[in-house]
C-alpha cells in the first residue's frame, strides 16, 4: 500500500513537470511570435525599435501598425533593398522618431505611381521628426518627395539629400503639402520626368490649401520642364504660407519660374534666396539676396529668421 501510494505520487508529480514543460514551451513561442521589430511595443512610451534592414522591411510590410510610435535606434542602409514606400495604399498616421539617426541609399523607382517617397502618404495625425535621408533616389508621377510624397500630418527637424524625379508634384524632401514642415532643409537636386514636369520646388512641390513651411531651407538645383510652375523651395504656393525660409540652389524652367517660389498665391514671408547662384533675378514671393548678403547672419537674424547655415557660409 506503502508501495503504491509512493508510485502514484511521482506518477503525478511526473504528470505536473511535464505539463510546467509545455507551459513554458507555449509561453515561450507566444513571445516569440509576439516580438516585434527590434522591440517596444509601439506605445508612446515604449514605441517600437527599428535598428535593422529587416525591422524596416517588417514595417513596410506591416500597414496594421502605421498608426503607432516607432523610434529609430541606428542608421539603416537600404542599398540594394526593394523599397515599397510606408503609408501608400493607406496611411501613416503614427508617429516615427528617426532620433537624429539617418536611412542611407534608398531608392525608389516607382515612376507610374503616385504618393511615392520613403514614406507614401502622412496622415493628418502622422508625425515625422529628427530623420535623415541621404543619397539614394525617389522617382514617381504624382508627389514625389525625397521623404515623403503627400504629407497632411506634421515633419520637424527633417532633411533629405536624395535626388527626386517626377511628373507632378515633386519635391526635394516632400511632394505635395497641406500639413506642417519646420526645421527641414533638402539638399535634392529635383528634376521632371519627360518633358512636362509641374510644380517642382527644392523642398516641396506644391503647397497648398492650409499647409505652412517655416523655417526651413533648401540649397539643391531645381530643373522644370515645359510644364509649370518652377521655384527653389516651392514649386506653387496656393492658399498656403512660406515664412522663415530660403533657397540657394540653381534654378531651370520654362514658365512661372522663381527663385524662391515659381508661383504664388498666398503668404510668403521673412524668406530669400540667392539671386547669383539661382541663376533667376525674380521670384513670386520673397527676398532677393546676393551670395554675399546670404552669407551674412544678420541677413537671417534681422528678419527673425532662426534656422538657417550657422556658418553664414554656403561653401
Amino acid at each position: 500500500m506503502i508501495l503504491e501510494d509512493k508510485e502514484m505520487s511521482r506518477m503525478g508529480s511526473s504528470r505536473l513537470w511535464g505539463k510546467f514543460i509545455v507551459l513554458v514551451a507555449v509561453c515561450g513561442w507566444c513571445l516569440s511570435a509576439q516580438a516585434k521589430y527590434a522591440g517596444g511595443l509601439g506605445t508612446e512610451a515604449e514605441p517600437f525599435r527599428i535598428s535593422a534592414v529587416s525591422d524596416w522591411q517588417e514595417l513596410m510590410a506591416t500597414p496594421a501598425d502605421w498608426d503607432k510610435h516607432f523610434i529609430l535606434t541606428a542608421d539603416i542602409d537600404l542599398n540594394d533593398v526593394p523599397i515599397t514606400p510606408i503609408g501608400r495604399g493607406g496611411e501613416f498616421a503614427g508617429v516615427f522618431d528617426g532620433n537624429n539617426h539617418i536611412i542611407r541609399n534608398a531608392e525608389v523607382n516607382m515612376q507610374d505611381a503616385d504618393d511615392v517617397g520613403l514614406f507614401g502618404y502622412l496622415g493628418r495625425a502622422g508625425q515625422i521628426k529628427n530623420l535623415g535621408v541621404e543619397d539614394g533616389s525617389v522617382r514617381g508621377t504624382w508627389f514625389v518627395g525625397g521623404l515623403v510624397g503627400e504629407n497632411h500630418g506634421a515633419i520637424t527637424s527633417c532633411y533629405s539629400t536624395a535626388s527626386v524625379a517626377s511628373v507632378f508634384d515633386g519635391g526635394g524632401l516632400v511632394g505635395y503639402n497641406r500639413g506642417v514642415i519646420s526645421k527641414c532643409y533638402s539638399t535634392s537636386s529635383v528634376s521632371p520626368i519627360g518633358a512636362a514636369g509641374s510644380n517642382l520646388g527644392g523642398l516641396v512641390g506644391f503647397n497648398w490649401a492650409g499647409g505652412t513651411i517655416s523655417n526651413c531651407y533648401s540649397t539643391g538645383s531645381v530643373s522644370g520642364g515645359y510644364g509649370w510652375p518652377t521655384g527653389g523651395l516651392v514649386g506653387d504656393n496656393d492658399d498656403a504660407t512660406i515664412s522663415n525660409c530660403h533657397s540657394a540652389g540653381s534654378v531651370t524652367g520654362y514658365w512661372y519660374v522663381g527663385g524662391l517660389v515659381g508661383e504664388n498665391d498666398a503668404a510668403v514671408e521673412s524668406s530669400f534666396w540667392d539671386v547669383n547662384r539661382s541663376g533667376w533675378p525674380t521670384s513670386a514671393g520673397g527676398t532677393p539676396k546676393t551670395t554675399m548678403e546670404m552669407k551674412t547672419r544678420s541677413t537671417f537674424t534681422s528678419a527673425g529668421v532662426e534656422f538657417y547655415w550657422r556658418d553664414g557660409e554656403w561653401d
